[in-house]
C-alpha cells in the first residue's frame, strides 16, 4: 500500500479523539543504536529491548497487537508529548540540530569512518562475475544480465554532486529534503551498525509555488474560488480541514496534500510513521549479516522520488514541475530550481524512481515484508474513546505471513483464464483519458455490457475479436467459462490532483458507469487463481510487483504513464521473458489476452521465470545483498576529515545563530596543495566545497545585514515623517 493510501484510512465514528487523556510521559526512541545509552540522556530505548534484537517484527498478528497497545500511548516526542511514532520524529530545526547533526559528530567520533569490508562477490547475487545468466532451473532468459541494476545504481551515483559525499553534502540534502520536501529519513552505518535511523518533517513547511494550483472552470469560463472549490468536493467527500494558506500545502506526487489534521483531531502527527518498523529492520538485520560498508544516505519512503536534475548541465531542477503546469518528463519544461541549489548532495534512496531523477532505487519495505513473512506494527498513532475510555489502533496485517501464502496457492491448470486487476483510484487523472486504472474497470464494463462491441473511447477491436462482446457467451463469461477481463476499482481516491495539463481536481465517482468500493475487493492471495493479473501503477510505481511475481500467474505490465516508474529490481525486466507488456492506453489489451489464451504453454514458463527471477534477486537475502552493495558504492565516494585535524569544542553546528558579520578573511585556512601560505595554493575537493560553502553563507549574511540596514533606515525616516505630520496637524488644530 502506498503512503497516500496509508493517509487517506477512514475516520473513526464519534467519540474518538486522537490522544488519551493522559498520556503517559514522552520519549526520545529509537533513532540511534538500540545498545548504546549514553548517546543522550532524553533516550528511552527500553520498548526496543522486549523483542529479540530490538526488531519489532512479530510471528503473529496477536502478538504484534498486544505490542503496539501496550506501548503506543507513549509520547514519542519530548518536546511535543502529543506525537505518537514507534521512532521518534524530528519536527523542528532546532530538534535537528540537537538529535541530529550534533549526534553525526558523536558517532563519528565513538566511529570513525574506515574504508569499506573485503566481501565475497560470489555470495551477492548483484556483484557475482556470471551475471549474464538466468535463475538456474529455468530456460528462456533472452538478453538477461543480473548487473544492469549496479550499473544503473553507479550511473546516478556519478553524476557530479554525488561523487564527493561530505559533511558539506549531508547538511546540504538535509535542508534541502527539510525546507524544501519537507520530510526524510536520515540514516548512517558505522562499523557494521546502524548508529542513526533519523525520521524528520518540517511541521512549519511552506512551499515556494508563489501561487495556489489551477482550479477548474465554471460553466460560465471563468476560475472557481478556492472556497467554491472545496464547496462542491464537500457534496461528494468527507468533511475537510483545509489549511487556507496554499503557501503552507505541500505535495506527495500528483496528490496535493493540504490538512494539517482531520476535523475533530485536535492535533496533528505532521508525518506518518507508516513502513518505519519493516524498513528498520532490513537495515538491522543487513548490518547483523555483516559485510555492511560505513555509510549515510537519507531514505524517501514517499510516493515520489526527490532529487530532480538536468542531465545536460547536471545541475537540480525543481522536483514538482506540475505544479507549474510543466511536463516533468520532458526536460526542455525543466523549472529552475530556486532555493537550496547546492553543488553537492548525499544521495537520497527512493522506493520509486525515474530516469529523470537522482534518487537511488531502494527496496520498499513491502518487499521486505513479504520476504521474511513476519508482522510489523503499522504505526503508533491511535485514537481514545472518550465514552468507553478504550484505546484503538490501526491493527497490524498477517498478509505475508508464509502461513496465508500457502494456503492461496494454485496450480497452472486450475487457474482460470482472465485478466484481473484490483485496485484503488490512486493515479494523478481523475477521467478515464487520464488515470490508466480507471481506464480498466472501464474496459471491463463495457465490454462486458456493450451492445455495439465497441472499446471504450474509441478503441477498434482487433479483427480476431470482431464480435459483439455483450451477445457473445465465450468472451463475456454467460456461457459459464471465464470472462477475458475481470477489472474493478476497490476504493475511490478523493484527494486533490495535479497533473501537468489539467487543473487541480478530485475524483467523482458519479462521473463513471461502473461500482466501485469495499465490495470489489479481493485479496491478493485469491488473485493467484487467475491466470492473467495486470500490474497497473497509481501515483507511481506499485509495490504489489514483486508479490505478483510469486503467484505463479503472467503478469501484464501496463506501460507507465507516470514519472516514478521504477523500483530497485525492475532493469532485470524483460518484456515476453518474464512478463508480457501492454501498451499504455490500454489499446492492445484484448490482443494480448487473446495471445494469451493461444499460447498457454509459453504464458506458464512466462509465469515461472517471474517466479524465478523473484526467488533469486527480489527474496530476503537479495534484498539484503542489494542493501550491502549499495553501502560498498556509497563509501567508495564518501570523504571525512583526517583524524589529525581535530574538530572545534562544541557542536559542530551551533544552534545559536552566529553574530552578524562585517568582514572575511579570504585567507583564513592554509592551502591543500602547491604554496600553502598564499593565494597561488589551491584545495583539496573537499576543502574547496567548505570554501565554496562558508563564502556563500557570508555573502547572504551580508546581503541580509544590508537588507536589515537599510530596512531600519527606511523605518527611522517612516517615523520621522510620521512625527512631522502629527507635529503640523497639532500646529494646524491650534491655529
Amino acid at each position: 500500500m502506498s503512503e497516500d493510501a496509508k493517509e487517506q484510512q477512514v475516520e473513526g465514528s464519534s467519540g474518538w479523539e486522537v490522544e488519551a487523556p493522559a498520556p503517559q510521559r514522552a520519549v526520545l526512541r529509537g533513532l540511534y543504536d538500540f545498545t548504546d545509552d549514553e548517546v543522550d540522556e532524553d533516550v528511552d530505548n527500553s520498548i526496543f529491548k522486549e523483542v529479540p534484537g530490538g526488531l519489532l517484527r512479530f510471528d503473529t498478528k496477536a502478538e504484534c497487537k498486544a505490542f503496539m497497545m501496550k506501548h503506543c500511548t507513549v509520547g514519542s516526542n519530548p518536546d511535543y508529548p502529543h506525537l505518537q511514532h514507534m521512532f521518534t520524529m524530528l519536527v523542528s530545526w532546532h530538534q535537528i540540530e540537537k538529535y541530529l547533526l550534533s549526534k553525526i559528530d558523536y558517532f563519528n567520533r565513538k566511529y570513525p569512518p574506515r574504508p569499506a569490508p573485503t566481501i565475497d562477490c560470489s555470495k551477492n547475487v548483484y556483484l557475482q562475475q556470471d551475471s549474464g545468466r538466468g535463475p538456474e532451473g529455468v530456460e528462456g532468459w533472452g538478453d538477461f544480465d543480473a548487473a544492469r541494476v549496479m550499473r544503473d545504481v553507479r550511473k546516478r551515483l556519478d553524476l557530479r554532486f554525488h561523487q564527493c559525499i561530505t559533511s558539506v553534502s549531508t547538511r546540504n540534502t538535509l535542508q534541502y529534503l527539510y525546507h524544501h520536501m519537507r520530510c526524510g529519513i536520515y540514516v548512517m552505518i558505522r562499523h557494521g551498525k546502524l548508529v542513526m535511523f533519523i525520521p524528520f518533517v518540517n511541521k512549519d513547511y511552506s512551499n515556494d509555488w508563489g501561487q495556489p494550483p489551477r482550479l477548474p472552470l465554471k460553466p460560465d469560463g471563468t476560475p472557481m474560488t478556492q472556497k467554491e472549490y472545496y464547496v462542491d468536493k464537500a457534496q461528494v467527500f468527507r468533511p475537510e480541514n483545509i489549511i487556507q494558506d496554499y503557501g503552507q500545502w505541500w505535495a506527495n506526487g500528483n496528490i496535493i496534500c493540504n490538512e494539517h489534521q482531520r476535523p475533530g483531531e485536535k492535533f496533528s502527527q505532521y508525518w506518518g510513521d507508516q513502513f518505519m518498523s519493516a524498513l528498520r529492520d532490513l537495515l538491522e538485520e543487513t548490518c547483523a549479516r555483516g559485510g555492511v560498508a560505513d555509510c549515510e544516505f537519507f531514505i524517501n519512503k514517499r510516493d515520489y522520488p526527490h532529487l530532480k536534475y538536468s542531465a545536460q548541465k547536471q545541475v537540480p531542477v525543481e522536483p514538482y514541475g506540475f505544479i507549474f503546469d510543466k511536463d516533468d518528463r520532458d526536460p526542455s519544461q525543466d523549472v529552475p530550481l530556486k532555493r537550496h541549489k547546492y553543488k553537492c548532495y548525499t544521495p537520497i534512496a527512493s522506493f520509486y524512481c525515474s530516469d529523470r531523477f537522482a534518487d537511488i532505487p531502494f527496496p520498499p519495505s513491502e518487499d521486505w515484508e513479504a520476504a521474511v513473512g513476519k508482522v510489523y506494527p503499522k504505526t503508533f498513532t491511535h485514537k481514545y474513546n472518550s465514552k468507553t475510555k478504550e484505546v484503538e489502533i490501526d491493527e497490524p496485517r498477517d498478509l505475508f505471513t508464509q502461513e496465508n501464502f500457502v494456503k492461496f496457492k494454485c496450480a497452472w491448470e486450475d487457474k482460470v483464464d482472465t485478466a484481473f486487476f484490483r485496485g484503488t483510484a490512486t493515479g494523478g487523472g481523475v477521467t478515464v483519458e487520464t488515470n490508466q486504472r480507471l481506464k480498466s474497470a472501464s474496459l471491463s464494463h463495457e465490454w462486458k455490457s456493450d451492445p455495439s462491441g465497441q472499446f471504450a473511447c474509441g478503441r477498434l477491436k482487433p479483427a480476431s475479436l470482431s464480435h459483439e462482446w455483450k451477445s457473445d457467451p465465450r468472451y463475456n463469461g454467460t456461457d459459464g467459462t471465464a470472462p477475458y477481463l475481470d477489472s474493478a476499482i476497490t476504493g475511490w481516491n478523493k484527494r486533490d490532483k495535479k497533473i501537468h495539463s489539467e487543473p487541480m481536481m478530485y475524483l467523482k465517482d458519479s462521473d463513471f458507469p461502473f461500482a466501485g468500493g469495499k465490495e470489489n475487493f479481493t485479496p491478493i492471495y485469491e488473485q493467484s487463481k487467475y491466470k492473467y493479473l495486470i500490474y497497473i501503477e497509481g501515483h507511481c510505481a506499485a509495490c504489489r510487483y514483486g508479490f505478483m511475481m510469486r503467484l505463479g500467474s503472467v503478469i501484464l505490465k501496463v506501460e507507465s504513464s507516470c514519472v516514478a516508474d521504477l523500483m530497485w529490481y525492475f532493469p532485470l525486466l524483460q518484456p515476453m521473458v518474464d512478463h508480457v507488456p501492454v501498451k499504455a492506453d490500454l489499446s492492445d489489451l484484448a490482443e494480448k489476452i487473446e495471445w494469451c489464451r493461444s499460447h498457454d504453454e509459453e504464458c506458464k514458463a512466462i509465469a515461472a521465470r517471474a517466479g524465478a527471477l523473484y526467488e533469486k534477486y527480489v527474496h530476503k537475502a537479495a534484498c539484503m545483498d542489494y542493501v550491502q552493495a549499495l553501502s560498498h558504492e556509497l563509501n567508495k565516494r564518501y570523504r571525512h576529515h583526517p583524524a589529525f585535524i581535530e574538530p572545534p569544542a562544541g557542536p559542530v553546528f551551533p544552534m545559536a545563530a552566529p553574530p552578524p558579520v562585517t568582514s572575511v578573511d579570504r585567507n583564513y585556512k592554509p592551502k591543500c596543495f602547491g604554496d600553502h601560505a598564499n593565494v597561488r595554493g589551491t584545495f583539496c575537493s573537499r576543502c574547496q566545497l567548505e570554501v565554496d560553502r562558508d563564502e556563500a553563507d557570508f555573502a547572504k549574511r551580508k546581503r541580509d545585514a544590508a537588507a536589515q540596514e537599510q530596512d531600519a533606515k527606511d523605518k527611522n525616516a517612516q517615523l520621522r515623517e510620521r512625527r512631522k505630520r502629527q507635529a503640523q496637524a497639532k500646529r494646524d488644530e491650534a491655529k
